[in-house]
C-alpha cells in the first residue's frame, strides 16, 4: 500500500515537472523581425504594420526599473498627407537605485526626436509644454 502512494506520488511529481518545463520552454520562445529584434506586440490593419520590438540580446545590466508613458499619440492634421505629430501628455522614467543624466526618446525609423538632460538623479519627469 504504500509503495503505490510513493510511486504514485513520483509519478505525479514527474508529470508536474514535464507540464512546468513545457510552459516555461513556450514562454521563452519569442517571435523576432528581420533585424533580429523580439517582437513584443504586433498589430495589423490592412496592409499597414506597426510593432514594438525590443533588442533581441539581453542588455549587460538593467538600469531603468520604470517607464511610463501612457499617453502618447500620434496627430494627423491632415489625412491625405503621409505626416504625424508625434504628441504626449507626459513622460516619467525611473531608475532607483541607479541614477541617470540623460532621457532620449528614440523611434525606429526616425531617430532621436527628445533629450532631457538631468544630473544623476533617479527619476525624471517631463512634461509636454516642457518640449514645446
Amino acid at each position: 500500500m504504500m509503495r503505490k502512494i510513493v510511486i504514485s506520488l513520483i509519478l505525479a511529481i514527474g508529470v508536474l515537472a514535464g507540464v512546468f518545463g513545457v510552459f516555461t520552454l513556450a514562454r521563452g520562445q519569442v517571435e523576432t523581425n528581420e533585424d533580429g529584434e523580439a517582437i513584443i506586440k504586433r498589430e495589423v490593419q490592412g496592409e499597414a504594420v506597426r510593432e514594438i520590438t525590443a533588442p533581441g540580446e539581453t542588455p549587460d545590466q538593467p538600469l531603468i526599473g520604470f517607464i511610463d508613458s501612457p499617453s502618447t499619440v500620434c496627430y494627423q492634421p491632415d489625412p491625405t498627407e503621409d505626416l504625424c505629430h508625434i504628441n504626449w501628455y507626459y513622460l516619467a522614467v525611473d531608475a532607483a537605485p541607479n541614477y541617470m543624466i540623460t532621457m532620449t526618446v528614440t523611434l525606429n525609423d526616425i531617430g532621436r526626436v527628445a533629450q532631457v538632460n538631468g544630473f544623476f538623479q533617479t527619476s525624471m519627469y517631463v512634461p509636454y509644454n516642457m518640449l514645446g
